[in-house]
């Protein structure tokens, strides 16, 4: 036998008494009708099971003829994170000729459940429309104050938290400039529905546009890179950064942002090295999970 926890969604009935609700009572009026018993002492309560597979209607009727009084639809949703494209990965480097850009890549699909939740030709919770407020609050680490308002389109949102070590001070003192667009993240945001990354929407698709022709399928792409110019920094001399990432879901109900998935955990050093006055690529690596997260 499991014994994993059982959670569930409460209901409460309002506007009339407990004895008005309750199984033979000589005051009962109205019924329940779906959803399970809270404990017997609490008759107002109603409750639905979270790993509920589909649409749950709740409904109170009144006793005499059975007539519906009120419906509620209830919904559960999460989302099962994987990697596309054999992501992450190291993509090749870029040079201009006076400046050296490493790139990466990691590609997320989103399987979004339950799957009847994102047919829009039913009666559906109405969350395929912009955030209330437009967006949600909050600005991304790097260039300081860039807003993340346009990193949600709908209420429905793919989204991440990053930290990361920039240069730090001994590599300042190898000819680096610090600026302050590149500031220390030491830690993901407290709130773990808030994500201080993906400050727009390239790469992504919502699970109401159907990705891969598929209803309740979405896609996010994220593509970090960090460039040094060939005229910065000592012969021989290198350049680190590191940085993690834990990409998920979220879902945003009467206003509020709610995690609705895992977290999909990976890791981004980037080295640089400088040889014969020109920046190279010196074991850089993006790998899944989150290990210990050491200064530059």
């Amino acid at each position: 036998m499991s014994n994993d926890p059982i959670y569930y969604v409460i209901l409460k009935a309002t506007g009339i008494t407990a004895d008005q609700i309750t199984p033979g009572h000589a005051s009962q009026i109205v019924e329940w009708d779906g959803g399970e018993s809270l404990v017997p002492a609490e008759p107002l309560k109603r409750r639905v099971k979270r790993d509920t597979a589909a649409k749950n209607e709740v409904k109170i009727r009144i006793k005499e003829g059975g007539a519906t009084a009120v419906q509620i639809n209830v919904w559960i949703t999460w989302a099962d994170l994987t990697l596309e494209d054999n992501t992450p990965k190291i993509q090749p480097p870029l040079d201009n000729g006076g400046i050296y850009t490493l790139n990466a890549k990691i590609s997320y699909k989103y399987i979004c459940n339950p799957n009847s939740m994102f047919d829009t030709t039913q009666d559906i919770p109405n969350l395929n429309v912009l955030p209330n407020p437009p967006a949600p609050g909050g600005n991304h680490p790097w260039p300081p104050n860039m807003p993340l308002a346009d990193g949600a389109s709908v209420r429905y949102d793919a989204t991440r938290q990053v930290r990361a070590n920039p240069p730090s001070s001994d590599q300042v003192l190898l000819g680096f400039e610090r600026e302050d667009g590149f500031p220390d993240i030491p830690n993901f945001p407290g709130d773990i529905a808030e994500g201080n990354d993906d400050p727009n929407m390239g790469g992504e698709l919502m699970p109401y546009q159907g990705a891969e022709g598929i209803q309740g399928v979405m896609t996010d792409v994220d593509s970090p890179k960090f460039s040094l110019q060939h005229v910065k920094g000592l012969p021989d001399s290198t350049f680190s950064l590191n940085a993690q990432f834990r990409q998920y879901a979220r879902v945003q109900i009467a206003g509020k942002w709610f995690r609705c998935s895992d977290f999909k955990l990976s890791d981004l050093k980037f080295r640089f090295k400088k040889t014969n006055g020109k920046w190279s690529n010196d074991g850089s690596t993006f790998e899944t999970g989150n290990g210990p997260f050491p200064t530059p």
